[in-house]
Formats: structure tokens, sequence, C-alpha cells
């Protein structure tokens, strides 16, 4: 059976726990790739994300906003979300799905497919870039790790 893929991947990135962090639905570009570091097969997944997503930038950064003390909720009344970065937090461990649709060649249906990814590293490489012209772009890196003996990296589910 053969799939034409075309769309761009929804992703759903968990805590190492397997807690849901966020839902990423508005990314302009994604793609994993596999390369080659030091004879050892690696795989990394970027991602342009047309939107900013807070829920993502508080995990990577460890952004707590529980147990505020009154001085800290008063600074927070009118506030929305203060995220402190520092340059330290430079990977943050996480499971992720990306989801998309690919359409079989045989009758033009349309399966969607899964990419499990249940060892991951976000590389905190925060870019943020505005343009008049153009919605904001932020880039997501995240370094694929073996999840297994066998030095698996991911698995793909099909679904009809």
């Amino acid at each position: 059976m053969k799939y034409v893929a075309n769309e761009v991947l929804d992703l759903y990135v968990f805590d190492e726990n397997g807690k849901l962090i966020t839902k990423l639905d508005s990314l302009k570009e994604s793609a994993i790739y596999l390369y080659d570091y030091e004879d050892d097969l690696r795989a990394r997944l970027i991602a342009k994300d047309a939107l900013l997503d807070i829920e993502l930038l508080k995990f990577v950064q460890n952004t707590k906003e529980e147990n505020l003390t009154d001085f800290d909720r008063y600074l927070k009344l009118n506030e929305t979300h203060t995220i402190t970065f520092n340059a330290k937090n430079t990977y943050k461990k996480c499971k992720l799905i990306a989801k998309s649709i690919i359409r079989r060649l045989e009758n033009g249906e349309d399966d969607i497919y899964l990419y499990e990814i249940p060892d991951a590293n976000i590389v905190n490489t925060f870019n943020s870039e505005q343009t008049m012209c153009e919605p904001s772009v932020y880039d997501l890196k995240v370094e694929i790790q073996p999840f297994n003996e066998a030095e698996d990296l991911f698995k793909m589910h099909l679904y009809r």
C-alpha cells in the first residue's frame, strides 16, 4: 500500500510522566530528520509555529504559578502570564505524539498517522521574530532519544 503525506504535523507535548502539557496545532512547517552523529543514528524534530504557545514556554522554563505569596498575587492581579527565561534550561525531557493525515494512493481516502516519540528533549532555542507582513514564527527543536535497548527512536502508527 502506498501513501502520500502532505500535511503539517500536529504535536501533542507530554511531560516525562505522560501528563499533557499542550497541543501545537498551528505549525507552519514540521519535519523529523534522521542524521548520523559520530557513527550513531540520531533523530531531530524541527517545527515552526505560527503562534506562541504559553503552556509550552512555561513547561520548558519550569515556570510554576502555584503557591504564590500575597505579595506575588498582588503583582499578578491584571497580568496574564510571567515566564522567566534562564539560559541554563537547555533541555526539557518530554514525550511527543505527532499526528497528521496521509492519503492512500489506491483510492484517495485519508488515514491518520501518529509518530510515537516516547523519549525526547526539547532544546531551548526560543526564537521570536516579528515582522509587519507575517505572523511570528517560533522555532521548536526536539532531540529524539532512543527509548529501548535496540536504540529505536520512534514508532509510526496508521489508523483508518
